[in-house]
């Protein structure tokens, strides 16, 4: 994974900032212990081999049309640690990503489970998410909310720590992760986009074809960051007007 800056300023890559921050301790250490359920099926020892298997979730409202599948780690999952989410490239397998790119190892090691959100070929021929559809990046809509609603399942049912939530992704993933970075960003503690275009780079598919051909558009570095701070502006106005808590992740 390319370095990137986490919420305190420190340059790492994402396995090391995932690394470090699992080993503090849990943020809600009142929360009970025990194992974690799954349909009514309580998994209480890495002798169940569905312990090293992804399976396939039900979450909220989906919008997106988007699955979940959850890979859950040798170990049960800690109640207060943190829950990391993976956006898979176009024509990639969410699960072989999670595997080939060193997450599952890293999941096993730390306990943390999973979330892979999956794209479908109804909704983009490719299987890429569609980063360049505001429909689908936008706070409330599409890939995007159906991917926040993921996560709020997986918190629940895992018991992870909210303040502790960490995305990555790869190329058309990794474009969506800045997008929901930028769409909630009091969601996430920390993200990771490797070979990912920035928000506000395309609104449409021409556009997205033409400037991952061409490395554009053009734009100052100022210029990019106040494109993620209008989708940030707009976040928190839709956050206010629905009288939801809001929490500044990102650095100006």
């Amino acid at each position: 994974m390319t370095p990137y800056m986490d919420r305190n300023g420190r340059s790492a890559d994402c396995h090391e900032v995932v690394a470090r921050v699992a080993d503090r301790p849990p943020q809600h250490p009142n929360r009970p212990e025990g194992g974690v359920c799954d349909g009514g099926v309580e998994y209480r020892g890495s002798a169940d081999p569905r312990h090293s298997t992804l399976f396939e979730e039900q979450f909220g409202s989906n919008p997106g049309r988007l699955r979940m599948l959850v890979h859950l780690p040798t170990d049960p999952p800690r109640r207060g640690a943190p829950l990391i989410v993976l956006l898979h490239g176009c024509g990639q397998s969410a699960a072989s990503f999670a595997a080939e790119g060193g997450w599952t190892a890293l999941a096993d090691r730390l306990a943390v489970p999973l979330v892979l959100p999956v794209q479908s070929e109804d909704n983009n021929q490719g299987r890429c998410f569609n980063w360049f559809r505001p429909m689908h990046t936008s706070r409330g809509h599409g890939e995007a909310l159906s991917i926040r609603h993921m996560i709020s399942s997986a918190i629940q049912r895992f018991g992870s720590d909210p303040e502790r939530v960490f995305i990555a992704g790869l190329s058309a993933g990794g474009a969506m992760a800045a997008a929901l970075l930028a769409s909630y960003p009091e969601v996430f503690a920390a993200g990771a986009v490797c070979a990912g275009l920035p928000v506000g780079a395309a609104n449409g598919l021409s556009e997205a074809l033409r400037h991952m051909a061409e490395a554009g558009p053009k734009r100052s570095p100022a210029g990019w960051a106040d494109e993620v701070r209008r989708a940030e502006r707009l976040s928190r106005a839709m956050a206010q007007a629905l009288h939801l808590a809001w929490r500044r992740r990102s650095r100006r």
